[in-house]
C-alpha cells in the first residue's frame, strides 16, 4: 500500500499557472451539455513559488465541448478535498460546470506553513484561477468563485488585490466582515486557534489583522458579489454586522446581490441586512447556493439539471 501510495503522489503533474488572465479561449455555449453526466477526476501539482507547490483538486465534465468552471474555496482552516464530493459540488458538475479546489499552503497536501489566509494564500488562489481560465476546454469568460466562511478572505484578497481575475461572479456564504472584530462573537476554540497566529508586537498584529479582514480587501473587487446571509449565522451567532460591512464595502462591484435578489448599495443598511436575512440560518451546500452560482453563467434557477 504504501509503494502505491507513493507511486500515485509521483503521477500527479506539476503544472505552472500564467501569469495573467487569458485574453482568449473557447466559448461555452451553455454550462450544460446533452453528453450525459459524468465527470473526471484528477490531481496535480501547482508551482506558486519556485519552491512551493499546492495541491489541486479537479472534477472535469466528460464533454468534447467547452465548459464553465467553478473554484470552490475552502473555509476556515480546511483543505480542499472534502468540498469536491459536497452536494455543492454535486449540482454544479449536474449542470455540465467543472469543480476545481485546492489545500491552501501548510494544509493537506500541500507545501509551506499555515498562514491563516494571508496574502501569500491569497495569491496562491490568483493563480489557481488564471490556471483553471487557462485551461484548454475551459471558458475564461465562464469561471466562477463560490466560497464560505474564512474563506471569504482568501476570495476577497485574490479578487481585490489582482486586477486581472476576470471571473464572471463571487458568490460568498457568511463571510466576516472585519475579523478582528468579529473573531470575539465565534467559538472559544475559534478565537484560541485564529489568536495564537497575531504577533505580539501591536504594529505587527495591526498588519497581520489588515490582510485579513474581508471587508477591507473587498474594496477593491470589481467583480459581480453575491452575498449569502442567515440570521443566526453560521459562526456568528445573532450578528450580522459581517453582512453589512462586506456589502457597503463592496461599493466597486459591478453587480451587487444579497440572498438571491439585486441590492442597490444605498440600502445594504444594517436594518436591511438583519430584515432580510435567511430565517433560521443558510446552509452552504443548500440549492440555493448552486443556483446562485449558476446564475452567474446564466443559469436560471431550476434549468438544465439532469433528472
Amino acid at each position: 500500500m504504501l509503494l502505491l501510495a507513493l507511486f500515485t503522489l509521483a503521477c500527479v503533474p506539476v503544472e505552472v499557472p500564467p501569469d495573467a488572465w487569458p485574453q482568449s479561449g473557447c466559448v461555452a455555449p451553455t454550462p450544460f451539455s446533452a453528453q450525459g453526466r459524468a465527470d473526471r477526476s484528477r490531481e496535480y501539482w501547482l508551482q506558486v513559488e519556485p519552491d512551493l507547490q499546492v495541491r489541486v483538486h479537479a472534477r472535469w465534465p466528460r464533454r468534447d465541448d467547452c465548459f464553465a468552471a467553478a473554484v470552490l474555496v475552502p473555509p476556515g482552516f480546511e483543505w480542499g478535498l472534502r468540498l469536491m464530493e459536497t452536494p455543492h459540488a454535486e449540482l454544479l458538475l449536474d449542470h455540465g460546470v467543472a469543480v476545481v479546489s485546492w489545500d491552501p499552503r501548510g494544509r493537506g497536501f500541500s507545501d509551506g506553513e499555515e498562514v491563516v489566509n494571508g496574502h501569500e494564500s491569497q495569491d496562491d488562489l490568483a493563480a489557481l484561477l488564471r490556471w483553471v481560465a487557462s485551461q484548454e476546454r475551459v471558458d475564461p469568460t465562464a469561471v466562477v468563485v463560490s466560497s464560505r466562511s474564512f474563506g471569504g478572505a482568501l476570495a476577497a484578497g485574490a479578487l481585490g488585490r489582482h486586477e486581472d481575475l476576470a471571473v464572471a461572479g463571487w458568490t460568498d456564504v457568511e463571510s466576516p466582515g472585519y475579523l478582528s472584530e468579529d473573531l470575539a462573537y465565534t467559538a472559544d476554540s475559534s478565537q484560541e486557534r485564529v489568536g495564537s497566529y497575531v504577533p505580539e508586537d501591536p504594529d505587527e498584529a495591526l498588519a497581520w489583522w489588515a490582510e485579513r479582514e474581508p471587508a477591507q480587501l473587498i474594496a477593491g473587487v470589481t467583480a459581480p458579489y453575491h452575498r449569502f446571509q442567515g440570521l443566526p449565522d453560521h459562526a456568528l451567532g445573532e450578528r450580522t454586522a459581517a453582512a453589512a460591512a462586506m456589502l457597503n464595502a463592496a461599493d466597486q462591484a459591478a453587480v451587487l446581490r444579497y440572498n438571491m435578489a439585486d441590492l442597490d448599495p444605498r440600502d445594504a443598511t444594517a436594518a436591511y441586512i438583519r430584515e432580510h436575512a435567511i430565517d433560521g440560518g443558510i446552509d452552504p451546500d443548500d440549492s440555493v447556493v448552486g443556483d446562485a452560482v449558476l446564475w452567474w453563467l446564466g443559469v436560471e434557477p431550476g434549468q438544465y439539471a439532469w433528472d
